[in-house]
């Protein structure tokens, strides 16, 4: 899709461009190339500027033709962080690791990314030209215009090699060949270029990384740490059943696990709880009086009533005593009265009462 007739006159002479190269017309392509880069700038500035810029969008982020991709857009604070199309990183202050590079939205120029392969076609083929013409330094000049769209081009990663190889700078270029043999590595003339600067090189060569040497080119292929995998011991399994949670008995007292009641701290059981039928007398009780069974039973106040062998599991229900009518005295508890006092049933049924309250036990 055209975007403007600047844009369709670029295309038109790098068409000519083409064919003066294919005729061998290396002047001819020259003019006409240089012709497409100079509408290709038109059609730049002629296109409709955004007010704001999105995530993803291109620009162009130097006069150098240097161009970005839009990482993270805050148009209310005008910043806009960035991403290298030739190199494929974010674009920091300095050394990378330290701060991003803040762009204000009058720092970019939007770019379609159409309009952005133009160019990058126009100036790889420019770099062909001037190989051919042997202007070596022009060759290397253009192979990067386009090395800064596509770091890792191999039709200019391979111009630029080669002319790096012919301007007697074989560690350079054996650096640059390297990676495009990377790309293909089934290209022939790419892997003799790279060995003919590889035996160009000093014998005791070193790359910056101290990877590279006489014994080969490593730089650029997969990297493999030295450091041994940290083993993470699995997590303990947690056992989360109740029967493992243990009372929790608070210092001044311990809970009676019968009828909740708390007994005087310091009380120690002196002997084994009685039996039931050790435990049954006849006694008259404000619970008699009212009219209910007559059976009782009394456990030793100083015993909890969990040790009781007459209760096993039971179900315990709540109730406000009532002492019935005619009897309001037994309304309150007496002072003297055990923590718990219990009472059978003919239903094999037990009424403790501790503290006025009832508790009925099955």
């Amino acid at each position: 899709m055209v975007i403007c007739d600047a844009e369709s006159q670029c295309l038109a002479a790098k068409g000519l461009g083409n064919e003066a190269f294919n005729a061998g017309e290396l002047d001819s392509a020259t003019e006409h190339y240089e012709t497409a880069l100079r509408h290709w700038e038109e059609a730049m500035k002629v296109l409709p500027e955004p007010k704001l810029l999105e995530v993803g969008q291109h620009v162009r982020y130097d006069l150098r033709n240097f161009f970005g991709v839009v990482m993270s857009a805050f148009p209310l604070f005008d910043e806009y962080f960035l991403k290298d199309l030739g190199s494929d990183q974010a674009i920091w202050v300095g050394e990378p690791g330290g701060d991003l590079q803040r762009f204000a939205r009058k720092e970019l120029k939007a770019a379609p990314r159409p309009l952005i392969d133009l160019r990058f076609t126009i100036v790889q083929n420019l770099a062909a030209v001037k190989l051919k013409q042997e202007h070596f330094n022009e060759a290397v000049r253009w192979a990067d215009a386009a090395l800064v769209i596509d770091g890792r081009a191999p039709k200019a990663l391979m111009r630029k090699g080669s002319a790096l190889l012919r301007l007697n700078r074989p560690g350079p270029a054996s650096d640059v060949l390297a990676t495009a043999a990377e790309a293909e590595p089934k290209n022939g003339e790419l892997r003799r270029l790279l060995r003919e600067a590889e035996a160009r090189r000093s014998p005791t060569w070193v790359c910056a990384a101290g990877c590279c040497g006489p014994w080969g080119i490593v730089c650029g292929g997969p990297v493999v740490s030295s450091m041994l995998p940290q083993v993470v011991a699995p997590a303990t399994k947690r056992n989360s059943g109740l029967s493992q949670i243990s009372p929790i008995i608070t210092p001044e007292t311990e809970a009676c696990s019968s009828c909740s009641s708390s007994s005087t701290r310091g009380e120690e059981d002196e002997e084994e709880a009685p039996t039931q039928a050790q435990s049954v007398v006849e006694a008259a009780t404000p619970a008699a009086a009212s009219g209910r069974p007559t059976t009782l039973f009394e456990s030793d106040p100083r015993r909890s009533a969990a040790t009781d062998r007459g209760v096993q599991s039971s179900t315990v229900f709540a109730e406000r005593a009532d002492p019935g009518p005619g009897n309001a005295e037994a309304a309150a508890p007496p002072r003297s009265a055990p923590p718990c006092e219990g009472q059978a049933t003919g239903l094999d049924m037990r009424r403790l009462q501790c503290g006025g309250v009832a508790f009925l036990v099955f």
